[in-house]
């Protein structure tokens, strides 16, 4: 059984890997963060986006305040990452080329203020989710995550739960 829980932790891994900016960055922490609670029987429809799901775990009060408004952070950075309109900083004029471009290129390229903390926030709902949920669900979501059951081609259990099991 160990080697589902390996193979969803190298999934997630690769998928925080691959990510090479903040959109992408945002993008995966998000599907990792839904797969885990799917994971716990809190599922998360495919076409949802994160204001739905933000809405249905605070209106069935399946998080508490604090895990709540880690969620909302998540929500917003992932708002960020797909709607927002990049930000262009022309390049510096010639005569200044050495300290205006790299410049220049540095703030082009600098990650948005909630980057550091979208991992821990997306961590702080999971956590919150868990402490909700029975002692059998949060072993199933440990010993047989669905990405590392994907990942090894085995079957993916459909559960069916309430909001608070």
């Amino acid at each position: 059984l160990s080697i589902v829980p390996a193979a969803a932790a190298a999934v997630r891994a690769r998928r925080r890997a691959r990510a090479q900016d903040a959109a992408a960055v945002a993008e995966a922490e998000w599907l990792i963060l839904a797969e885990r609670l799917a994971d716990l029987g809190l599922e998360v429809p495919v076409a949802a986006t994160p204001r739905q799901l933000h809405a249905r775990m605070t209106d069935t009060a399946v998080l508490d305040r604090e895990s709540s408004d880690a969620l909302r952070r998540v929500l917003l950075a992932v708002e960020d990452a797909r709607y927002a309109v990049p930000v262009v900083v022309p390049a510096a004029p010639q005569a200044s080329h050495a300290s205006g471009a790299s410049h220049a290129s540095a703030a082009s390229n600098a990650a948005p203020a909630w980057e550091p903390d979208l991992r821990a926030d997306a961590r702080t709902v999971l956590r919150g989710a868990v402490s909700l949920r029975s002692g059998g669900m949060r072993a199933r979501a440990v010993l047989l995550p669905r990405a590392g059951l994907r990942a090894l081609r085995l079957p993916v259990p459909t559960r069916r739960s309430g909001p608070g099991e």
